[in-house]
């Protein structure tokens, strides 16, 4: 019972930036988390990634975008914490600007 009452680790996205994709070439990039409890769960919160691309729930982006441009997406990571204020998870959100070249 102690241990649900230990204070959490906050929970971070250390992803500052992602490698940018080239148009009709294979892509993958990895997110990092830091904190709170693993295994983290990822999730597109708003907005979306260029089509052909998708965020799959271990935080790797990958598939072979087939428009070029520039996208911001809000990208958010939650922990399998169980908080002993709300009974949720930690979750933590940060928006990316993702470039598709030629």
């Amino acid at each position: 019972f102690s241990e649900q009452l230990q204070p959490l680790k906050g929970l971070t996205i250390t992803t500052l930036q992602l490698p940018n994709a080239t148009k009709n070439e294979f892509y993958s990039a990895q997110l990092g988390g830091w904190g709170g409890n693993k295994p983290y769960t990822w999730t597109i919160y708003n907005r979306t990634l260029h089509e052909g691309l998708v965020l799959n729930p271990d935080g790797v982006i990958n598939g072979t975008p087939i428009v070029k441009g520039i996208r911001i997406v809000d990208i958010k990571v939650e922990d399998a914490s169980v908080s002993p204020y709300h009974g949720g998870s930690q979750s933590f959100i940060r928006y990316f600007t993702f470039y598709v070249n030629d």
